[in-house]
């Protein structure tokens, strides 16, 4: 759920996600859902058995669009971020790495300047990028 940084999650969180994942096995592969009914059953009083909960909390920007470049190049010089990629890690921190190697380096950069711009940490401090 968004918003949410307490850690572990409440009994009621935790039983209103198995509830929400029954369904939608359920829904995906009735067989499999009815077949697991009574392991989600299990899982509200047996931590360990083979349905169990889990949470995490993701580093997110307000726009929901990754942060990156430099922090401050002015009192902090040379220190650049890659950050608030959320739930799209895996699929953006390679574009986003090549984007700061590419302004580090100034080459080319990998997308178009507009959507560079959108992702530059400097739009968070009023100024364009380099």
């Amino acid at each position: 759920e968004r918003l949410k940084t307490a850690l572990p999650p409440s009994p009621d969180d935790q039983a209103k996600g198995l509830a929400t994942n029954q369904a939608k096995l359920h829904a995906l592969l009735p067989p499999l859902g009815a077949a697991m009914d009574a392991a989600f059953t299990q899982a509200a009083t047996a931590p360990d058995g083979p349905v169990r909960t889990w949470a995490a909390v993701r580093c997110g920007a307000l726009d929901r669009r990754p942060i990156v470049g430099p922090v401050d190049s002015v009192r902090q010089p040379g220190l650049w971020l890659c950050t608030a990629m959320g739930a799209r890690g895996l699929t953006l921190s390679l574009l986003c790495g090549e984007l700061i190697a590419a302004r580090l380096h100034s080459e080319p950069l990998p997308l178009d300047a507009p959507l560079a711009r959108a992702l530059s940490s400097e739009r968070w401090l009023g100024y364009e990028p380099q």
